[in-house]
């Protein structure tokens, strides 16, 4: 059964960037983040972030959210991870999301940035996941709240924005066709 899952999910339309972040502290880092993508895609007519980030915030009263989760995170080409002491005390984050993002790290289905947003550099080597193997955008010493100014923090956000788009972002922006 675990076979014919995979397979479903490697034939499945993986267009998405998932934002995993927990909302005390990761909801004003998001709101930047797609600030930043938006200048990225003004070249590309019609094309917005909301058609192609994924946060919790595009879920809908009756949506079961759950389902709506997994569904953004099968169909996602990367998984942007705002790290905090908040995120690795998120029991959901931790327990379900991230390790269902990591396993498809390790398959291959999908690509896994971490931005730093405040201090948890002891949280994230002790990890119990192991996610301290993947490169950062940032420093751990360096996160976003602690940066000078916000010319800084842009431009740690600019580079994420931009390695998406050198690296996967031109999927999202082709046109549709019927």
């Amino acid at each position: 059964m675990q076979k014919i899952q995979l397979a479903k999910l490697k034939s499945n339309k993986r267009d998405k960037i998932f934002l995993c972040y927990e909302r005390d502290s990761g909801s004003k880092w998001v709101d930047e983040l797609t600030r930043n993508l938006e200048a990225h895609l003004k070249q590309r007519d019609g094309v917005t972030p909301d058609d192609i980030l994924w946060s919790d915030k595009s879920l809908e009263p009756n949506d079961d959210w759950e389902d709506n989760i997994f569904k953004a995170i099968d169909t996602s080409t990367i998984a942007v991870c705002f790290l905090s002491t908040f995120f690795f005390g998120a029991d959901y984050i931790i327990d379900t999301e991230l390790p269902r993002i990591l396993k498809q790290r390790k398959e291959g289905l999908i690509s896994v940035h971490l931005i730093f947003v405040s201090s948890c550099e002891d949280l994230f080597y002790k990890s119990f996941l192991n996610i301290y193997c993947i490169q950062t955008a940032n420093e751990p010493d360096k996160p976003l709240d602690i940066l000078e100014s916000d010319g800084i923090r842009s431009r740690v956000l600019s580079k994420v924005a931009a390695k998406k788009k050198g690296a996967r972002l031109e999927l999202f922006c082709r046109p549709q066709t019927s």
